[in-house]
């Protein structure tokens, strides 16, 4: 997954994080996360991937406590039976979300990126081989194992692109970016 999300191509998949579709709009304040900073990375989503079924949010644990005061403040989001009792919800502007540590943390560029995955090409150019040897730790009893899967990815856009009627380009990768505006 790390990989796949932020790998640099050179003996690993090409990440997401290194494609040169990624967009990144900059932030409204350093080391937040606000409701426009969501806006502005759905206003730069290509628009056949915005609520596509692989479209999904990927955040850092550490952006977690933002959305839930985005939550508090913005309680429209919520049913008014949700109190604080209740689970977050699981998709923020009614896309899905995970929380990965495989991410940068909050302030960070990629600390919240909004992907559309059917994007990104995986390959598995072998299936997973496990093999396991008594011999190599017969003096302690045990038995090692090795697991071997031949896989690669990267994403399937080079770049990102204007479409007609659009000033601004578009992606299926777009991260909030460090910088601020």
């Amino acid at each position: 997954d790390y990989a796949f999300l932020r790998g640099n191509g050179v003996g690993q998949p090409l990440g997401v994080f290194n494609s040169g579709a990624l967009l990144q709009p900059t932030r409204v304040t350093a080391n937040q996360v606000s409701l426009t900073d969501l806006a502005n990375i759905m206003a730069r989503m290509y628009p056949d991937s915005l609520y596509g079924p692989n479209t999904i949010w990927i955040l850092s644990p550490a952006v977690l406590a933002q959305l839930v005061t985005l939550v508090a403040t913005v309680i429209t989001w919520l049913p008014s039976s949700v109190g604080a009792a209740s689970k977050i919800p699981a998709s923020i502007l009614g896309m899905p979300f995970r929380i990965t540590e495989k991410v940068p943390t909050l302030g960070t560029s990629g600390d919240i990126g909004l992907y559309d995955l059917s994007y990104y090409l995986i390959g598995d150019r072998q299936d997973l081989r496990v093999d396991s040897s008594m011999h190599v730790r017969f003096t302690t009893d045990e038995t090692a194992w090795r697991f071997v899967e031949r896989v690669d990815g990267q994403p399937w856009v080079d770049s990102a692109f204007t479409p007609a009627n659009s000033g601004a380009t578009l992606s299926p990768f777009v991260q909030l970016s460090s910088a601020t505006a």
